[in-house]
């Protein structure tokens, strides 16, 4: 680690329409005269804008001149084009932007170049679950047979080469299952549905070789779950269902109960963690409600608070950390009909939440 910076941090976004992910990763950045310290890469891309790209600048930058108001403000670029539709995204340690669709191939954005380089995968990855192993490679578990229906291939994408590797699969096929890197750098696998459309209710974790099963910690999901590594190093499951629950991933795997949340059933919400041990969950629920919660892990107790509350109510929502210690909530559905254009910021920490700067974000569909 360079003298100066942060250790990397991983911020999990749920996409528009189904919980999918895109990771973000600050970057090493030198301020004039000052010494190297990580900002967070300002790129943010909405799968739900059909061959297009936008950009949320977050002006962390004290280089980047800013618009008055409070002290951290933002605006979308223009749209750019795209050659896929984006539903999975990852912003890799090297600055680029994997991405992936329903139909083709993923491809490789540059930033700096605007261009796309094509990297054939395996397997179909729609619908897969993602995260980083501690070398940076993303590891996607599952994928796409048809809707419904998961295919259990494990697959790893090394941004230093571009290209791809074929591990061994899992026991059962994954549609919507959540990937979460464990403080050891294995990774958990939850959920989903195998190739046949059942339930997968069992675990399994990659230690590097091969997909060992948690046993003794089957429990039916919702797919793509809200799941975060608690300070004990337990894995915090926080929703979509109101109770809340904590995963030993040891020996054969056990469940432990943990607080209910004071909603209920957030489905399509979007969760993050915004500081170590710290959740907001906000939005979801049929109809959808404004309404945000918190829960302090680090506490004796932890329980679920209300915090200050969005003003539309939304689901099918996007929730990206943003410096420092912020939340943007945008681009989601009030109710089957509407939608919500206006982006928002958060400190959940406080519970105000205020307006994003700049323009509006694009509608999803």
């Amino acid at each position: 680690m360079i003298a100066g910076t942060a250790p990397r941090r991983k911020a999990t976004i749920a996409s528009h329409s189904s919980g999918r992910a895109l990771h973000l990763l600050p970057h090493a950045r030198a301020a004039p005269g000052g010494p190297i310290r990580t900002t967070p890469l300002f790129v943010l891309v909405l799968s739900a804008v059909a061959g297009g790209l936008l950009l949320l600048h977050a002006c962390g930058d004290p280089t980047t001149p800013r618009v008055g108001g409070p002290p951290l403000v933002g605006q979308w670029s223009s749209v750019r084009p795209a050659p896929l539709v984006q539903i999975h995204l990852t912003l890799l340690p090297n600055g680029k932007v994997l991405s992936w669709g329903r139909v083709g191939d993923p491809q490789v954005w540059d930033p700096g170049t605007d261009a796309f380089t094509v990297v054939p995968a395996p397997s179909l990855l729609f619908c897969a679950g993602h995260d980083f192993l501690p070398d940076g490679r993303l590891l996607v578990a599952g994928g796409h047979i048809s809707d419904l229906h998961g295919l259990a291939n494990t697959n790893v994408f090394d941004p230093a080469g571009g290209t791809w590797q074929a591990l061994p699969p899992m026991a059962a096929g994954r549609w919507y299952p959540t990937n979460t890197t464990l403080p050891n750098g294995e990774v958990l696998t939850l959920a989903g549905t195998d190739s046949s459309a059942a339930q997968v209710t069992i675990p399994e974790v990659w230690d590097g070789t091969a997909w060992p099963r948690l046993t003794g910690a089957s429990l039916a999901l919702s797919y793509y779950p809200r799941t975060f590594v608690a300070p004990d190093g337990r894995v915090f499951y926080a929703g979509e269902e109101p109770l809340s629950r904590y995963l030993d991933v040891t020996g054969a795997g056990s469940w432990t109960n943990g607080p209910v949340r004071r909603f209920g059933r957030r489905d399509y919400g979007s969760a993050v963690m915004y500081e170590p041990g710290k959740i907001l969950y906000a939005g979801g629920g049929d109809p959808p409600t404004n309404t945000a919660e918190t829960i302090d892990l680090n506490s004796a107790n932890p329980t679920w608070a209300y915090t200050g509350s969005m003003a539309h109510a939304r689901r099918q929502m996007n929730a990206t950390l943003l410096p420092p210690g912020m939340c943007s909530l945008r681009a989601a559905r009030r109710t089957p009909a509407s939608r919500t254009r206006r982006a928002r910021c958060t400190t959940p920490s406080c519970g105000l939440p205020r307006p994003a700067a700049g323009r509006r974000s694009r509608a999803t569909p």
